[in-house]
């Protein structure tokens, strides 16, 4: 699966790296011509969006993990004591 979605977002650098200059009201060359101007923002934000959930999606899972590998060893305690 990871493999599947990175092949993606390589797949869409070489969009992303599309040389036109002279168009839109900010400098060309700048980080914010990337996100304002309409044919690159077509591009970057739904790119900057599926990077953003798909790291949520990370570290909403290993918070998950954690979180069952507590409760695993919580109930393991009682089992050694005999408490149950």
């Amino acid at each position: 699966m990871k493999k599947i979605s990175m092949m993606g977002l390589i797949a869409l650098l070489p969009v992303l790296a599309f040389a036109h200059p002279g168009h839109g009201d900010t400098g060309g060359y700048t980080i914010i011509h990337y996100f304002v101007e309409l044919p690159h923002a077509l591009i970057m934000w739904p790119v900057v969006i599926a990077i953003a959930i798909h790291f949520r999606y990370l570290y909403r899972r290993e918070l998950k993990e954690e979180s069952v590998k507590k409760a695993e060893d919580y109930a393991r305690t009682f089992d050694r004591n005999g408490d149950h």
